[in-house]
């Protein structure tokens, strides 16, 4: 009998703490479960506006809150997902180009009837199809001559090696029909693929006595080239340099009616500097622009360009620390200064000309391409979008 009292105490006293211990389980496991219904709500409203995103980009440009874009900003009164689960998407913020590189998107998840609330953050950036997919691309045709060869090398892994050259120096055109492309260097030596535009033939439309250790095809759909424009704002200065003058530009951007810089004048560039030249651009003689240790230059020209004589200096030898975009009213670059060029070309309007004993670094694109030096195109240039297949890629995604 004592034995049996001594039982029943044991079980009066843990009694309780076993039934309070369920009962907190039970809450738990509820408030778990509401927690995570909440998180499945905020991820759908992330979701639905992501999808809105990677269907359209542009949507973003004329939204000025999420109400423009059919999805709730404000908590709803009434559940809109299920009997019980909510979402609204109190922020939207997006970089203001064409379409956005990217947007932040905040979505907030409840569960009716909880106390349950659950908070997405995502940054979705958009990557453009690389400009520079091809060594060289132009739009009306492609004609390699003199020691016109290319070939290729990736200057993320490695500057490039003579005795080592790449087999990427890939080509192209929308062009079609007979000279499409023309190979009549002594001969042009192509180290990669060539491809003619839409419905070409590649059998006819590319001539001369050149080779091309790749493939040869037709394009599928005609790649879009689309001009770039030159910014507004900036710092206006007049940049005329002859003698031996010299000038400094330091990180920022800069606005002039022309660019000219001859005899021994040397511009020096340092930072991250952009150019938006209203007029023509000129280096000639020993007249040189130098990227100092660690600077970008980035040049938008609206008229003409002839880089002569010492041209642009380059030394990081880096391609993508070189820009010139010429906008849809240039119509002429020639490239044709002593020293290499290392850098890019981005003109679909203008016929670009490259010729001399230099050689260029990089890869261009342009209405017509005449090019009668060497070129090693920096397979580095077209990695990203294209190579990941998806233009689309997330940042973050935090949860609260």
């Amino acid at each position: 009998m004592l034995s049996a009292l001594m039982f029943i105490t044991v079980l009066a006293a843990t009694g309780p703490f076993l039934i309070t211990t369920t009962t907190l389980e039970t809450s738990m496991s509820a408030n778990y479960r509401t927690s995570t219904q909440a998180l499945y709500a905020a991820e759908a409203g992330i979701n639905r506006l992501v999808r809105k995103y990677r269907n359209d980009p542009t949507l973003f440009l004329d939204a000025t809150s999420v109400v423009d874009l059919a999805l709730p900003q404000e908590k709803p009164n009434a559940p809109n997902l299920s009997d019980r689960m909510t979402y609204w998407i109190p922020s939207l913020t997006y970089e203001a180009s064409t379409p956005p590189a990217y947007v932040d998107i905040q979505s907030n998840g409840k569960v009716s009837g909880s106390n349950s609330l659950a908070r997405v953050s995502v940054r979705l950036m958009y990557d453009p199809p690389a400009l520079f997919d091809y060594g060289l691309f132009a739009d009306a045709g492609i004609e390699l001559g003199g020691q016109g060869d290319i070939d290729s090398y990736d200057a993320c892994v490695a500057p490039y090696d003579p005795d080592n050259p790449g087999d990427k120096g890939d080509i192209g055109t929308n062009a079609v029909g007979y000279d499409a492309i023309i190979l009549n260097g002594v001969p042009s030596l192509v180290q990669g693929s060539a491809s003619v535009g839409a419905g070409g033939d590649p059998s006819t439309d590319i001539t001369g006595n050149g080779t091309i250790t790749g493939t040869t095809d037709a394009l599928t759909e005609a790649k879009f080239l689309d001009p770039k424009e030159a910014p507004t704002g900036g710092t206006f200065t007049q940049m005329s340099l002859s003698g031996t003058q010299q000038e400094t530009l330091t990180a920022g951007f800069y606005r002039h009616p022309y660019v000219s810089i001859e005899a021994q004048a040397t511009l020096y560039i340092h930072g991250d500097v952009t150019m938006s030249i209203s007029g023509d651009l000129r280096t000639a003689g020993h007249g040189q622009i130098v990227l100092m240790s660690g600077a970008t230059l980035t040049i938008y020209v609206e008229g003409d360009a002839s880089i002569e004589g010492n041209g642009i200096n380059n030394p990081s030898q880096l391609p993508s620390s070189l820009t010139l975009y010429g906008t849809e009213t240039s119509s002429t670059i020639r490239i044709a200064g002593n020293a290499d060029y290392y850098g890019t070309v981005y003109a679909p309007t203008a016929d670009i000309e490259v010729e001399g004993e230099s050689d260029l670094y990089g890869a261009l694109v342009g209405q017509t391409l005449h090019v009668s030096s060497a070129v090693h195109y920096d397979e580095c240039l077209g990695k990203g979008a294209k190579a990941a297949g998806d233009p689309f890629r997330m940042v973050y995604w935090r949860v609260d």
